[in-house]
């Protein structure tokens, strides 16, 4: 039985199927079917009965390779010859021609006959003016080109909804109706020149500069101060080192009431002499911010209560008679609990030391290394200044050096003296030229400079 398909004919029921728009299905309600009707013979005589159709998509009128389907219509029915059905490839037009291939078998033999020639899919009038439309008759109907240059922007008209103008543009996109309206804060522009924008002296460039001053009357007199969060609420607050009387010393914390304004929450009297420094860490676990206080005779670590409040629960001379003055906290030995370390004033030689926190739910310490210096230390502070994720040492000498101990698994060697002016009084640790290693700055008192 010969079968063979003749005077081969097709109807779109979508009309925007000619612009083979690849989009074209998520933005238009008809969908991606359309109505196929041809008129298939079998030995020569019109066909009547049912027969599978299969169809399949290619780009070439002979081989190739399918680019959609087949998609296989079962029982379709033929009477006299002409048939009708459905076919829908979904999304696989992108704007080329497309040729259709069609086997047919009788209803369930399952065995196809290829019928030539494939039938190319031709556009429909109204196809071809929605590729080639001059102007959008709405901006709904055109919120989707086939191409870059489907419909120039000169040649569309109404009204464009925001969301249909969202993602992103690699070309420029001006805009030079100056009846344009933007609202927005403006975030994300960049690379506006303030002289192109708006009439002369819209815009203007205004100095940087601060607030008048708010003047926080205290209870001391004060030498140094620093920000922390003591209170957990999310703002900094002020621990002020103070001057005591009768050999004590003394330090004052300030809450943060917000608006720049302070409220006096402790203040607090060290027995062991004038304060030099003060580091915080969350000693105990309770998550609750401690302080260790380094004054003239040793440290002493105070519990936090989180409201500014705080009171003396550790004392730790370490060495008789050595002024261990200056403290840094930082985890030295990866344990996941800040420990303390702690180096000597006013004495030559001086030491360094590491007090390593058990992190047992209290205030419990021991001394894991002592290090004999010939310096006498001024300031100190730890920071990971060879990248290696560990904090090292970095202590400033009365002896003219700004001096480095670098961090291996919590035991600390000597990496280098770097000489500075005459009895540097601080040091702090920062990338200052930005090349992302970290950098060293010292101040000289002697000697009046910075190093």
């Amino acid at each position: 039985m010969k079968t063979y398909i003749r005077n081969v004919y097709f109807t779109l029921a979508w009309l925007a199927f000619a612009t083979f728009n690849s989009q074209l299905s998520t933005a238009h309600a008809q969908g991606t079917a359309f109505t196929y009707q041809g008129r298939l013979n079998s030995g020569g005589s019109p066909a009547t009965g049912s027969y599978d159709i299969a169809f399949t998509l290619y780009t070439t009128n002979t081989s190739g390779v399918a680019i959609a389907g087949p998609v296989t219509n079962t029982a379709v029915t033929v009477t006299n010859g002409l048939f009708t059905t459905t076919v829908d490839f979904g999304n696989a037009y992108t704007g080329t021609s497309n040729w259709l291939a069609i086997a047919v078998s009788t209803n369930a033999a399952n065995s196809f006959t290829t019928l030539v020639p494939r039938q190319q899919l031709t556009p429909v009038p109204y196809a071809i003016y929605s590729a080639n439309a001059g102007s959008a008759v709405t901006a709904i109907t055109a919120n989707s080109a086939g191409s870059a240059n489907s419909v120039s922007a000169a040649n569309i008209t109404g009204t464009i909804s925001s969301s249909q103008l969202s993602g992103s543009y690699s070309g420029p996109v001006n805009f030079l109706n100056g009846g344009n309206n933007f609202g927005g804060n403006g975030s994300g522009l960049t690379n506006i020149s303030l002289s192109g924008v708006g009439p002369a002296g819209t815009f203007t460039l205004l100095p940087f500069y601060f607030g008048p001053p708010i003047n926080i009357p205290l209870n001391a007199y004060a030498y140094a101060v620093q920000l922390l969060d003591v209170n957990g609420d999310g703002l900094p607050d002020l621990i002020l080192n103070c001057e005591g009387s009768l050999g004590f010393g003394l330090f004052e914390v300030y809450t943060n009431a917000g608006g720049g304004s302070f409220i006096l929450a402790s203040t607090n009297l060290d027995g062991n002499g004038q304060i030099y420094s003060i580091a915080a860490g969350d000693f105990n676990g309770d998550g609750k911010i401690d302080l260790a206080v380094g004054d003239s005779t040793g440290v002493t670590v105070y519990q936090g209560f989180g409201d500014g409040t705080f009171t003396p629960v550790l004392t730790n001379t370490l060495v008789s008679g050595i002024y261990y003055r200056y403290v840094s906290v930082a985890d030295i030995n990866g344990d996941g609990h800040p420990d303390i370390v702690v180096g000597n004033g006013n004495e030559n030689p001086g030491y360094l030391n590491t007090l390593l926190n058990f992190g047992a739910g209290g205030f419990v310490f021991t001394l894991a290394q002592s290090i004999t210096i010939n310096d006498d230390i001024n300031a100190l502070t730890t920071r990971d200044v060879n990248g290696d994720g560990q904090p090292d040492i970095i202590y400033a000498g009365l002896y003219n050096a700004v001096t480095v101990y670098t961090n291996r698994s919590g035991v600390f060697t000597l990496a280098s003296t770097n000489k500075i002016g005459n009895q540097a009084v601080g040091v702090v640790v920062g990338d200052v030229n930005g090349d992302g290693r970290p950098d060293l700055i010292s101040v000289n008192a002697y000697n009046n400079n910075l190093t």
